[in-house]
């Protein structure tokens, strides 16, 4: 009796088995046909003009925001100078803030 439950325990690991790879199979199919797809040429054009439109995208942020920042370091430079009074660095870095939020806004509409 024992060697039948061995066998039954064997058959339901097999059919286990055989189920895993069936499962594999249409996966692995599926990601052929996926692939396939991506390598036409059309869809390869579609896709690299819309990785190329996503990367002037993040320089032309990047560029407002260098813009900005730049642009409240020089305003503090102008208003503050090079002072060594507190009131008067405070007073600069405020305005730094403010001229920067205000262009950094300005640009993005």
């Amino acid at each position: 009796m024992n060697t039948n439950n061995a066998t039954d325990d064997l058959n339901q690991r097999i059919l286990q088995l055989k189920n895993q790879q069936e499962a594999e199979w249409i996966d692995l199919k599926d990601k052929f046909h996926h692939i396939q797809d991506n390598l036409k040429p059309l869809n390869l054009i579609k896709n690299t003009l819309g990785e190329i439109n996503e990367t002037i995208d993040i320089k032309g942020n990047l560029f407002k925001s260098i813009f900005s920042i730049a642009a409240g370091y020089l305003s503090k430079k102008i208003l503050a100078r090079s002072t060594h009074n507190k009131t008067t660095g405070f007073f600069g870095t405020m305005f730094q803030l403010i001229v920067t939020n205000f262009i950094s806004r300005k640009t993005a509409t």
